[in-house]
C-alpha cells in the first residue's frame, strides 16, 4: 500500500506574487516521479493572490476580518484549482475545501483549499491529515528550518531540528502575527499537539530536500511533535 503524504504550502512558495510556473512545473514533476510508492496530499494558501486582493479591499473600504478571510479562502482555493490542473488526470477531480467531509479518494493526487472563516488553511491541512491518516505531514516554507525567534530582526537566532508543539506554543503564543516565521498558527499547533501529530517544516523550494525527508533519509528541517 502506497504512504500517504500531506504537504502544506506556504503561501511564498507556490505564489510569492504570481504564481510561480518555474517551481510549480518542477514539482509537479517531481512528485509525479514519485507516485509509485506515495500518494500526494497538497494543500495549498493564498499567497500573492491573497495579499493582492487583500490590500485593494482595505484601500477601497473598510473591510472587516471575515469579508478578508473570504479573498483568502477563494484565493487559495484558485491556486489549488491551478496545481489539480496541472497535475490533471492522476488527481481527484474535485478540491477539498471541506476537510471534515466524507471523500472518495481513489486517484494518486488530492488537492486541498480553505474552507471558511476562521480556519487557517494549515488547520484545514491537519484536520485532512488526522481524517486521512496521513502517513507523514510537511509544511513547506521559505525557511530550512524553525527559529528560536525571527531571523529577520534577530542576528542570533538559532535553527531548530526539533521542538514540541508545547514549547512552539510558548514561542509563538496564542495570537498569530504574520511573517512570525513559524510553520503554524496557534489554532493548528493547539490541534497537532492533542492530537500527538508530528510535522516536518522545511524549505519547499529545496526539492532534493523534500525527497530526502519524503524517503526518511537525513534531511534538513525541523521535526515537531
Amino acid at each position: 500500500m502506497k504512504k500517504k503524504i500531506l504537504i502544506k504550502f506556504g503561501g511564498s512558495i507556490m505564489t510569492p506574487h504570481l504564481p510561480d510556473s518555474a517551481y510549480i512545473k518542477k514539482f509537479c514533476k517531481f512528485i509525479k516521479k514519485l507516485n509509485k510508492k506515495y500518494r500526494f496530499i497538497l494543500v495549498v494558501g493564498g499567497g500573492g493572490v491573497n495579499t493582492i486582493y487583500n490590500e485593494t479591499a482595505k484601500k477601497i473600504s473598510k473591510v472587516d476580518s471575515e469579508g478578508l478571510d473570504w479573498i483568502g479562502i477563494y484565493a487559495s482555493r484558485l491556486n489549488a484549482r491551478l496545481l489539480a490542473s496541472v497535475l490533471g488526470n492522476k488527481c481527484h477531480p474535485r478540491i477539498i475545501t471541506d476537510p471534515t467531509s466524507t471523500l472518495n479518494w481513489k486517484k494518486d493526487f488530492l488537492v486541498g483549499a480553505g474552507w471558511k472563516p476562521g480556519w487557517s488553511t494549515n488547520y484545514v491541512a491537519l484536520v485532512l491529515a488526522k481524517k486521512i491518516k496521513a502517513d507523514m505531514i510537511i509544511t513547506a516554507t521559505n525557511t530550512d528550518y524553525v527559529f528560536n525567534k525571527d531571523p529577520n530582526k534577530y542576528k542570533d537566532a538559532k535553527p531548530l531540528k526539533a521542538i514540541s508543539w508545547q514549547a512552539l506554543r510558548e514561542m509563538i503564543g496564542d495570537e498569530w502575527q504574520p511573517r512570525m516565521h513559524a510553520p503554524l498558527d496557534p489554532s493548528a499547533i493547539r490541534f497537532a499537539q492533542k492530537n500527538k501529530m508530528q510535522v516536518i517544516n522545511l524549505n519547499g523550494k529545496n526539492i532534493p530536500n523534500l525527497k530526502k525527508a519524503i524517503e526518511e533519509k537525513n534531511f534538513k528541517g525541523t521535526v515537531i511533535s
